[in-house]
């Protein structure tokens, strides 16, 4: 009974022995299931994170794209538009009416057998013609070659006038006019003005002058007339040309502008009524600084 008892006892050890192993392996299988576990979802964590870094990336290169292409759209309206622009204020500088006038006078001396003077005539217009055309090219040109095409312009029509304008240019010798870029033809609508506006319809000597000199660093060109003066013109014109003046002289201002954002550089202009004491006009100074 005893030796039973024992063995009994020894069989029921082995078993609880064995119960305990068997705890113990299903325990480390379990952590060594959960490690993997946790492995595999660190592993599923990290693609995770590459698919969403390379997500992102493609995100921020598609964003750079539309962002680039934006750009470039912007670019090429706002090209577009200077040229747009540019274009039409060639146009309107050349108007028909002075063509049609000038080659009128050629005729004019031609059928007066004024040959020499048509010839004459003929080489300015021809010259002011080509350097109108070269300019429409190009975006700038120096001041001294828009001096050179306005002094060109104003021969044709003192020609015409029979020389009844006074036009001078002056320069401070200091200036050098061959390196300070303008716009092409930035100067003649305000000359044109001066004339039409201005001296033409004053019955004293008609002047026109343009100043170029320095103040305190900066170069500045005044265009200066002794006519009618602006507030006279308007009461004469506003019924008649007015309208075309004003859209003119927008128009210039817009180049400007465009030019000022595309050079970095801060030109601008504007008009100085001539008084003397009494408050009576003694002309029109239109004002450029050019910094």
């Amino acid at each position: 009974m005893l030796i039973e008892n024992l063995l009994f006892t020894f069989a029921l050890s082995i078993k609880q022995q064995e119960a305990s192993l068997d705890k113990i392996d299903i325990q480390e299988k379990y952590l060594k299931q959960l490690k993997e576990n946790q492995k595999i979802k660190s592993n599923q964590n990290k693609q995770l994170q590459n698919e969403l870094i390379k997500k992102e990336k493609e995100l921020i290169t598609i964003a750079k794209k539309a962002e680039d292409a934006h750009i470039a759209e912007l670019k090429s309206s706002f090209e577009h538009e200077i040229k747009e622009l540019h274009l039409a204020s060639l146009q309107s500088q050349m108007n028909p009416h002075f063509i049609f006038n000038a080659l009128n006078s050629i005729k004019v001396f031609l059928i007066e057998n004024n040959k020499e003077k048509a010839v004459y005539y003929l080489n300015k217009f021809s010259k002011l013609i080509r350097k109108i055309l070269e300019s429409s090219r190009e975006e700038s040109h120096t001041l001294e070659e828009e001096l050179e095409i306005i002094s060109l312009y104003m021969s044709i029509e003192n020609i015409r006038f029979e020389k009844v304008i006074h036009f001078s240019i002056t320069k401070n010798s200091t200036i050098n006019t061959s390196v300070i870029k303008v716009p092409p033809l930035i100067l003649q609508p305000f000359v044109e003005n001066a004339i039409w506006h201005g001296v033409m319809l004053s019955k004293k000597e008609r002047k026109i002058t343009i100043q170029i000199y320095d103040e305190k660093g900066v170069v500045k060109l005044s265009i200066l007339d002794n006519g009618i003066g602006r507030k006279k013109s308007f009461e004469i014109n506003q019924k008649k040309s007015f309208k075309k003046q004003s859209v003119g002289l927008k128009m210039t201002g817009e180049r400007i502008s465009f030019f000022n954002q595309k050079q970095n550089l801060n030109y601008s202009y504007h008009f100085i009524d001539l008084e003397d004491e009494n408050g009576t006009s003694l002309g029109t100074e239109v004002q450029f600084i050019f910094v």
